[in-house]
């Protein structure tokens, strides 16, 4: 009978071995994926970080590129007025010339 209860304390401090050790791995399981969520979660905020300033830069390309189109828009037209200036003067002259050439 001693014997049976020995051997029954001896099981009993394997299985305690055993989970204990068990124990332990799950605790250091924990802690790589506690630091490894930390991790993620720094990851995310840089990455948040990047999409604010990236949103914000492109928000200030996208104005520049409508301040460039109004701008060229502008130009267009006063070019436009402008060739339209020189070609009527360009045909007064071209009148005057021919009126010229005729009086001759």
């Amino acid at each position: 009978m001693r014997e049976d209860k020995e051997a029954e304390l001896e099981t009993l401090r394997n299985v305690k071995i055993f989970l204990t050790e068990k124990l332990k791995q799950n605790e250091d399981v924990t802690l790589i994926l506690q630091k490894d969520i930390n991790i993620l979660k720094e990851v995310i905020r840089v990455e948040k970080q990047i999409t604010g300033k990236t949103q914000f830069q492109l928000g200030q390309k996208e104005r520049d590129l409508a301040e460039l189109r109004d701008e060229t828009v502008k130009m267009e037209a006063e070019l436009r007025s402008q060739v339209s200036s020189l070609t009527h003067r360009n045909q007064e002259l071209e009148l005057k010339v021919g009126e010229l050439a005729a009086d001759k």
